[in-house]
Order: C-alpha cells, then structure tokens, then sequence
C-alpha cells in the first residue's frame, strides 16, 4: 500500500520464515518507472489488482454471509481473523 499510496500508513506485516533478500524501492521511484511504462513496474501493479480484486470479492461474500446470518459476533470475529491473516 505504501509502494501505491506513498507514505500510507502499513496495515500489515510480514515474518520471513527463512533467509530472504529484501528490495526496497522508494514510492516517488516506482511512480516514476509507472509513468514510464516500465514493465515490470506494470507486472507489479497488474498483479497487486489482482490480488486486491480477488480479496475484496471474499470481503464481500463474507460480509453478505454475515449480515444475513442476523452479525453473529462468532462470525465477525473469524472475518476479522480473516482479513489480519492476508498476505501476498
């Protein structure tokens, strides 16, 4: 989100379950390779829509499950589990 929206607050985090290399790349940098039309910038975007399209799909369902089941909190508490435990 911040790699998107610039200095966005981050609403997850990460733990590496085994040795890993980090890249990092400032936002203003990305941006620019976006307004390029570089294509591994396109492929990063391309698959973080994807990504964000198919998990506000399950948001969705979950959410109309919910409601219709008359917001039992045991159910709003597992679509909380839900959402804190995305990943890419």
């Amino acid at each position: 989100m911040s790699l998107l929206g610039g200095n966005a607050a981050r609403s997850a985090t990460a733990t590496a379950l085994s040795d890993v290399k980090l890249l990092k790349i400032p936002s203003s940098r990305f941006s620019k390779l976006l307004r390029d039309e570089n294509v591994a910038a396109l492929k990063i975007v391309h698959n973080l829509a994807q990504v964000m399209s198919r998990r506000l799909l399950l948001m969705d369902e979950k959410l109309v499950e919910v409601l219709d089941k008359g917001k039992k909190k045991e159910e709003l508490a597992d679509f909380q589990r839900i959402l804190n435990n995305w990943s890419f």
